[in-house]
C-alpha cells in the first residue's frame, strides 16, 4: 500500500554516468536507493549515459541524491548544473567539490585556516556540505578529519 500523497518529494539518485568510476557509480547507486527505499521514501533511479540532467528530472519534484563517482560527479560539474536548474541536493556545493578534487589547493587552504594534521605537517582531509533546500539559500556546514 503506498502511504504517499501526490505531492510528497521524490528522491532521484542519480548514477552511472561516464568516468572512470562507473561501474562503482552503479552499485552506490542501487544501494543508495535501497536504503532509502527503506526509510519509507519515494524513489527513482537514473542511469547517467554522460554528463547531462535527465529531462524527465523535475525540480519541483524531486530531491536529488548524486550518487556519482569520479569527473563530473565529484568535481562540481552535476553540482552546478544541479543549481543551474533549481534543485534541491544532498552533498557538497560546486565550489566544495570543486576544490576538494584539487588535494594541493584544498590542503593550501587549510593550512591558511591553520588546520594541523597530527604531525604538525598542514593538511587535513575537509568536507564542506551544502544543505541546500529550495527556496533557502545553501547553508554550509564544514568539519574537519585528520587524515
Amino acid at each position: 500500500m503506498n502511504t504517499h500523497s501526490s505531492d510528497s518529494p521524490v528522491v532521484a539518485v542519480l548514477y552511472g554516468s561516464d568516468s572512470a568510476e562507473r561501474e562503482v557509480s552503479l552499485v552506490s547507486g542501487r544501494e543508495v536507493a535501497k536504503a532509502l527505499t527503506n526509510e519509507g521514501l519515494l524513489v527513482e533511479l537514473y542511469d547517467l549515459p554522460g554528463k547531462e540532467l535527465p529531462a524527465a528530472l523535475d525540480p519541483a519534484r524531486h530531491v536529488v541524491f548524486p550518487a556519482l563517482h569520479g569527473g563530473w560527479g565529484e568535481n562540481g560539474g552535476v553540482q552546478a548544473a544541479l543549481e543551474a536548474r533549481g534543485f534541491a541536493y544532498a552533498g557538497c556545493g560546486p565550489e566544495a567539490s570543486r576544490l576538494c578534487m584539487d588535494k594541493v589547493q584544498t590542503k593550501n587552504v587549510m593550512a591558511h585556516h591553520r588546520y594541523r594534521r597530527g604531525n604538525g605537517h598542514a593538511g587535513v582531509k575537509l568536507r564542506l556540505l551544502w544543505i541546500r533546500a529550495s527556496p533557502l539559500p545553501p547553508i554550509p556546514l564544514s568539519f574537519v578529519t585528520n587524515l
